[in-house]
């Protein structure tokens, strides 16, 4: 299955193999593996996260330009998702934001879904 959280949230067994997705950490965090390609750039953040100039459909469209050739990471995911729920493990994709809507967490899984449909019912 496939998760999403926000990375300052407590570990929990469920949560399986965690990914972050961010562009910068903290030795504190704790994840399985950093996917630091999908996330957006430090301009993105700013604008959208730090001074909240954009709005979700700026940022969104800006992130899938940027994002234009990393499909190589989102199959790495899918691929990732489909052993581990094979496996009955979890993937959870972890960010600093706390609501998965209005993030590019909410981003990467409607692309992995482009590429993948058949994960619409792996989702947590």
């Amino acid at each position: 299955m496939l998760k999403n959280k926000a990375i300052t949230l407590a570990t929990e067994k469920t949560d399986g193999i965690r990914v972050c997705v961010m562009r910068s950490i903290h030795d504190d965090y704790q994840f399985d593996l950093w996917y630091q390609a999908l996330a957006p750039s430090k301009k993105l953040i700013e604008n959208y996260v730090i001074k909240k100039k954009w709005s979700w459909t700026k940022f969104k469209k800006a992130y899938l330009k940027e994002q234009k050739n990393n499909d190589l990471y989102l199959k790495s995911l899918i691929k990732l998702i489909k052993k581990t729920t094979a496996a009955n493990l979890n993937v959870t994709l972890l960010c600093g934001e706390k609501d998965y809507h209005g993030c590019h967490r909410e981003i990467i899984i409607e692309k992995c879904l482009e590429l993948e449909p058949k994960l619409k019912d792996l989702l947590v």
